[in-house]
């Protein structure tokens, strides 16, 4: 099972990945940040360059992935999608699960937790654009998302967890 956590910036996607690796799961970080830091490749700079960068890395995750355990990923394909229409740039969306669970996961939006950085320049108003292309994109291609609730990274990731194992997924020591 291949599942997909989406969310605007500054949701706390990578502290749950973060927490969630600590605990036995197979994840897959954010690939964005990767293109960013080591190709200054930037979705506000050069959307289209960045994406198709960020595009052939997560195709290389996804066919990395073990199907004999679940794999969570932050982010995927369908996030591109979304910072290309926030760019105002036309997207078609495939309907198609691409090989991940139909179910998703997002981090919903968080004012208390919201922070601008410096690889991640986004302001609030930005966040809340693409939170709603994100769910425009991933409604269109097919998916159900799943708000994971606000909380203590701690509290967040037990329900991710439970989420998770009522849907039969395996952590990587249980393959």
């Amino acid at each position: 099972m291949q599942v997909i956590l989406t969310g605007a910036p500054g949701t706390g996607k990578s502290a749950l990945i973060a927490e969630l690796a600590t605990r036995g799961w197979d994840v897959r970080e954010e690939v964005s940040r990767q293109v960013i830091a080591g190709e200054g490749l930037t979705p506000w700079d050069h959307p289209a360059t960045w994406a198709l960068a960020c595009a052939e890395r997560m195709g290389r995750n996804r066919a990395a992935a073990t199907t004999l355990r679940s794999t969570l990923f932050d982010r995927a394909e369908m996030d591109l999608w979304a910072y290309l229409r926030h760019a105002q740039i036309e997207v078609t969306v495939e309907s198609a699960l691409m090989g991940y669970a139909a179910d998703a996961l997002i981090a919903p939006l968080w004012p208390d937790i919201f922070q601008q950085e410096p690889s991640r320049p986004q302001s609030w108003a930005d966040a809340v654009a693409l939170d709603a292309r994100l769910r425009e994109v991933y409604a269109e291609a097919g998916f159900t998302l799943h708000e994971v609730p606000l909380g203590s990274v701690p509290e967040r990731a037990d329900w991710v967890e439970e989420w998770l194992e009522a849907r039969g997924a395996l952590r990587k020591d249980a393959a």
